[in-house]
């Protein structure tokens, strides 16, 4: 009896452990899963969740680029940024903000910049560039006119028919290299941060469901063994109980001879 009643409330923790492994767990806004999947926590700091799930990470709050922060990061919410003056937001997000080709950064001296478009005899090729003037051609002309986004092209000359305006009229403001470096550099740190966290993020997810079926997994083992000790335990009470009989039967048989 005591068997068979730890046997059926085994039996009863193994199917809330397998009910709880199926269905899983939800969390509300600003949590996630634990690790064990048995509860719901707090997203860390810096860290949001705006909606409800099973997941067990939290977003990673983003920093405003090229933009001014009107709204701070909360545990349900991302920030909120805005671009700086001619800066246009850059597509599919909503917090990094970019200058286009064709104009230029100049910066307002309060740790802004302002994104303008470039005036006329000069041109920016890339986003976040500045404006730098076209280059000069000699006496055999212009082949290509250039525009607020391209060079000059000039005709076929001898060699140093080209020639550039002095590096000093064409070299950029020290605050605009400085922005561009670090903004360069936040972005590879962000790459590899990025990087870092997915490879780190798999690791743990997989860990994550072996923890997750090892306790039904378990249960279910111990629930086959019980069971198997069980049916052990009755062989060897009905093998006792058949060999009492047929002693005790041959105990009378040998009383009727005598």
């Amino acid at each position: 009896m005591f068997l068979q009643g730890s046997l059926l409330l085994l039996g009863f923790t193994c199917f809330l452990a397998l009910f709880q492994a199926a269905v899983g767990i939800e969390c509300g806004q600003g949590e996630k899963v634990s690790l064990r999947r048995d509860k719901c926590e707090p997203c860390p700091p810096k860290q949001y969740r705006p909606k409800r799930g099973d997941h067990v990470e939290c977003l990673n709050c983003v920093e405003c680029k090229n933009s001014r922060e009107v709204a701070p990061c909360t545990s349900i919410a991302n920030t909120k940024c805005e671009c700086w003056e001619g800066f246009s937001h850059l597509p599919g997000s909503k917090e990094v903000c970019r200058c286009k080709k064709g104009s230029g950064i100049e910066p307002l001296g309060n740790g802004e910049n302002t994104c303008k478009p470039c005036p006329n005899g000069t041109f920016s090729n890339k986003f976040n560039g500045i404006c730098q003037p076209w280059s000069k051609c000699d006496h055999n002309g212009i082949m290509v006119p250039g525009t607020n986004s391209s060079d000059v092209i000039c005709q076929t000359t001898p060699e140093n028919a080209v020639t550039k305006v002095s590096a000093l009229t064409s070299t950029p403001h020290p605050a605009i290299v400085t922005h561009q470096t670090s903004a360069n550099a936040s972005t590879m740190a962000s790459t590899r941060t990025a990087t870092t966290k997915k490879l780190v993020s798999t690791g743990t997810t997989k860990q994550m469901q072996l923890q997750h079926w090892l306790v039904p997994l378990s249960c279910v083992l111990a629930l086959l063994l019980i069971q198997l000790a069980i049916i052990k335990l009755k062989v060897k009470t009905c093998f006792q109980k058949n060999k009492t009989g047929v002693i005790r039967q041959g105990e009378r048989s040998m009383l009727l001879l005598m």
